[in-house]
């Protein structure tokens, strides 16, 4: 007796027939090049500087931040619904040391990932894209979506992935934040959770608590392996970012900092900016280069900073430190 129901064409697939892949990385450990990643955070963060200089840093094969072995070099399609292409997007690229002739955007009355994912897919397909960029990919969901509405976002996500594997191109989507206060960063992000959800990687673009004019990168979601480092930088006054090496956000913001028992590293970061800042003030990215030299994180650095009182002073658009 038929139960009716689907006539399309299936077959079973067991397992043990199915060759295991290692996955495949645009940006070693943090981002995948098959697969759908998210960067998150509060407006004004940097979420957009760090889009721009991974876009960046692809295009001329130069290596992507914390990596080591052979970077990758491709196209790129940057999609932004916020920012100027002329006076934001191409500065910021050139600062950065872009070949724009690698990266690309669709021209078009209005983007819609539902409805025009096939349009999407040709793109990816006509330029052999390695990654596209949507910023922010709440804009590019259709004025029919409802983004609190779990299986709208959810079949927006789901068009991405199946192109992401599809293309081998990394879907990376920038995400904002609402104001909501208390609750954990992942369920801030504006509309359903089912945008971090369907991510495989999240980033969450922060300042730093104790130092306005530092930023961070935290790896708060990886469903491919162990989560990065978090990574400090900086946005310079030309809008380049600055990566100033690993993060260490082990330690209590309000932890008070015994320098007699602080251990060696505290002592070679406290020496390293008294010496520095000795005959006066230094730039702050160099003594971020020193100390990480000497592996002391940035996160360390940082502390040893706020314990020792010195000041930033921004001039010309760059901050220098002083005593």
């Amino acid at each position: 007796m038929s139960m009716g129901g689907s006539t399309k064409e299936s077959r079973l697939v067991y397992f043990n027939t199915v060759k295991p892949m290692p996955v495949r990385w645009l940006w070693p450990g943090y981002i995948a090049s098959n697969k759908i990643s998210c960067i998150v955070g509060d407006a004004g963060t940097g979420k957009t500087s760090i889009a721009l200089t991974l876009a960046a840093l692809l295009s001329t094969g130069r290596p992507m931040p914390l990596s080591e072995g052979d970077p990758l070099i491709g196209n790129t399609i940057f999609q932004s619904a916020e920012d100027g292409v002329a006076d934001t997007l191409m500065p910021r690229l050139i600062s950065a040391g872009a070949d724009c002739a690698r990266i690309a955007f669709i021209e078009t009355a209005s983007l819609d990932i539902d409805a025009d994912c096939d349009m999407i897919e040709g793109h990816i397909r006509d330029m052999n894209a390695r990654a596209i960029f949507l910023d922010p990919v709440q804009a590019f969901c259709g004025r029919k979506a409802d983004l609190n509405r779990a299986v709208d976002v959810r079949r927006r996500m789901t068009n991405l992935a199946v192109i992401a594997e599809r293309n081998n191109c990394a879907v990376i989507v920038i995400a904002h934040l609402t104001k909501t206060k208390g609750a954990k960063d992942l369920h801030r992000v504006l509309g359903s959770v089912d945008f971090t959800a369907a991510a495989r990687s999240v980033l969450l673009v922060r300042t730093s608590a104790s130092d306005p004019e530092t930023r961070v990168i935290s790896h708060v979601q990886n469903s491919l392996g162990p989560k990065g480092s978090s990574i400090a930088f900086r946005i310079e006054a030309d809008s380049t970012v600055n990566f100033l090496g690993e993060y260490d956000e082990n330690t209590e913001e309000d932890e008070e900092i015994d320098f007699d028992e602080a251990g060696s590293k505290w002592e070679q970061a406290a020496d390293m900016i008294r010496e520095m800042l000795a005959e006066g003030p230094c730039l702050g990215t160099d003594i971020y280069k020193a100390c990480g030299g000497l592996g002391i994180s940035a996160r360390t650095v940082e502390r040893v900073k706020k314990e020792l009182r010195v000041r930033s002073v921004r001039r010309d658009g760059v901050w220098y430190w002083m005593l």
